[in-house]
């Protein structure tokens, strides 16, 4: 057997079930008929690129390294609720957030509403407040 169809049947034994250790990967190798040692088993994980993430019942598992992007948009996802309907995304260089911040948050200001009908005018009840 050589190494290309080792690396194929270990990304194979990844899909159809967990495997946490190299030994979980190496008895999983010999049960599917390759023969091979642990220390193979560890330069095979490498040169895959294979990397650790928790499966649905939160224990670590080997992965190809594409799991770790969908890892972590799935992380994001959870987090992220739907924005406000007056956000608006904006894009900026690092550590320029301090110097934006300020005229963006003077420029959408929202201005209270006016009165309502019958009610006095928001400068009567200031003048009347500073009266007292």
């Amino acid at each position: 057997m050589n190494r290309q169809q080792r690396h194929a049947a270990i990304l194979r034994i990844l899909r159809e079930h967990p495997v946490s250790t190299q030994t979980e990967l190496a008895e999983a190798l010999h049960a599917a008929g390759h023969d091979v040692v642990q220390t193979t088993v560890s330069r095979d994980i490498h040169e895959l690129g294979l990397i650790k993430v928790r499966d649905a019942n939160g224990r670590l598992v080997y992965a190809p390294p594409e799991a770790a992007e969908a890892e972590r948009v799935d992380a994001i996802a959870q987090h992220v609720s739907s924005p406000p309907e007056n956000a608006i995304p904006t894009r900026s260089p690092t550590g320029s957030d301090p110097r934006i911040a300020p005229p963006l948050v003077r420029s959408t200001s929202v201005t209270p509403p006016p009165s309502a009908p019958g009610s006095p005018p928001r400068a009567a009840l200031r003048s009347s407040a500073r009266a007292r």
